[in-house]
């Protein structure tokens, strides 16, 4: 098991090297996939709701699944939006460790496997980031964090409200 997981590190990294991947690099490929992909998944609804001859409303309320995917992909897109605003703020070592390591957890208990291994690749390649010590750092990243949250909970009453009607 052991070498198992250290080939598919070694795989990785040679891969992400042949490629060469950047932090920033790969900052702006996730936050574009974080950006992009809601709004494919909103116009696969849309595409669903002509074929069915419903309102995107009527299928929404109608499959809790969708429902909570949609949760998500609102989520999703406000923290793309937001990293492809403030990308460079993410480029310290804290800063980024952190991202990716929240981002990891969260993508892959959503089962959102490209983004969960373009975090994983991340945290292979955060070497060329210098660390940082400044306090505004961390007030920033708990900002952030607390304002994901804050977006989820505001997403989630949304859409219950809406369901209740």
């Amino acid at each position: 098991m052991g070498k198992l997981k250290s080939g598919g590190k070694l795989y990785l990294k040679k891969l992400s090297e042949s490629l060469d991947i950047t932090p920033r690099r790969l900052l702006t490929v996730y936050s574009y996939i974080l950006f992009l992909t809601p709004l494919a998944y909103w116009a696969f609804i849309e595409f669903q709701s002509v074929y069915a001859k419903v309102t995107p409303l009527a299928i929404i309320k109608q499959n809790p699944t969708i429902t909570l995917a949609l949760i998500v992909s609102i989520v999703d897109f406000v923290l793309g939006y937001y990293l492809l605003l403030h990308k460079e703020d993410f480029l310290d070592r804290d800063s980024f460790k952190l991202l990716m390591v929240t981002q990891f957890i969260a993508q892959a208990m959503l089962v959102n496997i490209i983004c969960a291994l373009i975090a994983v690749v991340g945290l292979l390649n955060m070497g060329s980031l210098e660390y940082t010590d400044d306090r505004a750092v961390l007030q920033r990243n708990k900002f952030t964090i607390f304002s994901s949250l804050a977006g989820l909970a505001f997403s989630f009453v949304l859409l219950v409200i809406i369901k209740l009607r």
